[in-house]
């Protein structure tokens, strides 16, 4: 994700160890790619059975607003559609994938499918006072986005991503 519409640039990064979060794992980057106006962790949580795959951004930015916007970008024979329900459904042959933007801090301010000749580009985006969290969770399954869910919704994911 991108923060206030600035693009990442050179920057260290730290990983900290994998944490077991029983159905799946966290791993959690901090990073200074954004520069020092931006605190910022990247967290992947990955389901055991790779059913899942949430991929999380964190800012903090001192007692100013904040927006952030993300993309996921999809081949050109990726079928993207999104429901009323903000859910995004990527079809490609016989295989599905479920995908939902999840707000961790802040709130969810958008959602938009962009078709091009090079594919296709789903837009999302969050926005806040100070701290900012959230991303994209997707799922091979309804159930596999269930359990995600549960696993994004815990206590060790809240506390990595807490600003």
């Amino acid at each position: 994700m991108i923060p206030d519409g600035r693009e990442p640039g050179a920057g260290a990064g730290f990983a900290h160890a994998p944490v077991s979060l029983g159905d799946g794992v966290l791993h959690r980057i901090e990073t200074s790619v954004h520069g020092p106006d931006y605190r910022h962790v990247r967290a992947f949580v990955l389901l055991e059975d790779l059913s899942g795959v949430a991929v999380l951004d964190r800012f903090v930015a001192g007692d100013r607003p904040l927006s952030t916007e993300g993309f996921l970008h999809f081949d050109a024979a990726v079928a993207v559609a999104l429901d009323a329900s903000r859910r995004v459904f990527a079809l490609h042959g016989e295989r599905r994938l479920h995908i939902v933007a999840h707000a961790v801090a802040g709130q969810f301010g958008d959602l938009a499918v962009r078709c091009g000749q090079a594919g296709t580009v789903l837009r999302y985006g969050f926005s806040g006072v100070r701290c900012v969290a959230g991303g994209l969770l997707i799922a091979t399954s309804a159930e596999g986005l269930a359990r995600l869910l549960g696993a994004v919704e815990g206590e060790p994911v809240r506390r990595a991503l807490a600003g």
